[in-house]
């Protein structure tokens, strides 16, 4: 009889446990974020999913399978896509590969936009792009 009530506390427990954690902290902390297809982590919703890992191994991995599917632990206006429409108005500028230096990259920027940038902003987000194309 004894064992039967462990394991009855332990179901539920266990239960009630995943319950909490297939929901997720980035789900329940921004739900507003939901549907974000990706851009850079928030880094408390990484460590709040990372404790949950921690201590209990498959609810920590359904929280962050939970928060990346949802798109809730990325942080909001930071995603990025090959196919945004402001890609499509990209002009590539020609420049000689073997002369390129971040000084002559950001005075090509600034010569063709109009616009100053510092490629040492640890703001600045540098891709390559799959081609020209």
């Amino acid at each position: 009889m004894r064992i039967k009530q462990f394991l009855s506390l332990m179901l539920v427990l266990v239960t009630t446990l995943a319950t909490l954690h297939v929901t997720s902290c980035g789900t329940i902390l921004y739900p507003e974020r939901r549907g974000q297809q990706g851009g850079r982590l928030d880094v408390g919703v990484v460590l709040l999913d990372a404790i949950g890992l921690l201590f209990f191994l498959l609810p920590g991995v359904i929280a962050f399978a939970v928060d990346f599917t949802t798109g809730t632990i990325y942080l909001p206006g930071t995603q990025t896509s090959l196919n945004d429409p402001q890609l499509e108005t990209m002009v590539a500028i020609q420049c000689d590969p073997h002369n390129m230096t971040p000084e002559t990259i950001q005075q090509a920027i600034a010569q063709h936009t109009g616009q100053v940038v510092d490629l040492r902003d640890d703001r600045l987000l540098i891709q390559p792009l799959p081609s020209a194309q």
